[in-house]
């Protein structure tokens, strides 16, 4: 029976996960990101990727432009795999912890739109790429996008 359940749960993320790639290649957003993908707006985690690939590839400017929470980010992650590995390690300092990085990740997100929002660097842009944008044409009777 929980083989049963476990293939039905699988082929249901396989399918939702075929449905979001078709929309992502349906509205050429280029990105995984669902808010960009749906909104065209960034989200607070846009641009770790970018900033991830600037830093492996030994650009510290272009890391801190594209994401400057990387760093302090993967250290907030290092710390919570050291929290789950160690027992005596209290489930308070971890809650803490997680919720220490979503404010700093919402207030730098937040200082990010006010200040580059809607034309500043990649990824603080919009994409007119977007679900919203091309649904809206469609039914605007506009096909050019």
């Amino acid at each position: 029976m929980r083989l049963r359940q476990n293939s039905k749960f699988i082929l249901a993320a396989a399918a939702v996960a075929a449905v979001y790639l078709f929309i992502v290649w349906w509205t050429g957003s280029g990105t995984l990101c669902v808010l960009r993908t749906y909104t065209g707006l960034p989200c607070p985690g846009c641009g770790l990727g970018h900033a991830l690939n600037a830093l492996l590839h030994g650009n510290l400017h272009a890391s801190l432009v594209s994401h400057p929470l990387l760093l302090p980010l993967s250290a907030v992650f290092a710390l919570a795999v050291a929290y789950l590995r160690s027992p005596r390690l209290s489930t308070t300092g971890f809650n803490r912890l997680w919720i220490a990085a979503a404010v700093l990740l919402t207030a730098v997100y937040l200082v990010r739109l006010a200040l580059y929002f809607p034309e500043g660097p990649y990824p603080m842009t919009y994409s007119h790429n977007n679900l919203i944008e091309k649904i809206f044409c469609m039914l605007s009777g506009r096909f050019g996008y």
